[in-house]
């Protein structure tokens, strides 16, 4: 999409979002001394804040094809799943990373392609669930656990018969998200050293490497 187009479409959402959220008259802060104080870093930080959720808010927005927009702009509208606009938004403030971002558009647009399906109240369960478990992960993954993603998932000989060798913390932490899966190495009697925690590629990894991370159709 053009910048022009973005703009338009980051009025429509952020529209639709906050259509029934009234900010108080906050006009008398003025008068108050410490306020007054503090007005010019408050001033700066505020537009600090605004760049940077304008920043990652167009990145978001990247992450969707006209259609997919389309849906969403419903989505949100919809009274049973109205939350979401301000889940988004809340997210958006506190995600530090762009592809961070990204990631989360990703998730919700396959969230809503699953939702848009025919699917009876357990498989609608499922499907909520799965999405509050990526965003969850997404939530948690900077750039270490990210690198660290890469490398098990771009290996072309590395599947479940294979393994690699990680640090214990961040194989941990993977592990943790469902990430990987751990391998059992065979302990030796007597060994002097422990053998180092290997870890294979998990199904749910691969898929959410696949769809999420990388956005792979």
């Amino acid at each position: 999409m053009t910048s022009k187009d973005l703009v338009v479409q980051a009025g429509e959402i952020l529209e639709a979002i906050f259509s029934s959220f009234v900010i108080e008259d906050q006009s008398l802060l003025k008068d108050i001394p410490v306020v007054s104080t503090v007005a010019a870093y408050v001033g700066f930080y505020s537009a600090y804040k605004a760049k940077s959720f304008e920043k990652k808010f167009y990145a978001f927005l990247n992450g969707f094809t006209e259609d997919q927009l389309k849906s969403f702009k419903k989505f949100i509208k919809n009274k049973s799943t109205e939350d979401v606009g301000f889940e988004v938004i809340n997210l958006l403030d506190k995600l530090d990373k762009v592809n961070q971002v990204q990631m989360m558009a990703r998730a919700l647009n396959l969230y809503i392609s699953c939702l848009e399906q025919e699917m009876n109240e357990v498989e609608e369960s499922e499907v909520k669930s799965n999405f509050e478990h990526n965003i969850h992960i997404i939530k948690q993954l900077d750039d270490y656990l990210l690198s660290a993603m890469h490398s098990v998932y771009t290996d072309p000989v590395l599947d479940d018969q294979n393994s690699m060798v990680m640090g214990s913390i961040i194989g941990q932490a993977l592990l943790t998200l469902g990430l990987v899966e751990q391998k059992n190495e065979p302990a030796f009697a007597g060994a002097e050293f422990y053998q180092p925690f290997s870890f294979s590629a998990s199904s749910y990894g691969r898929t959410f490497y696949k769809d999420i991370i990388q956005g792979t159709p």
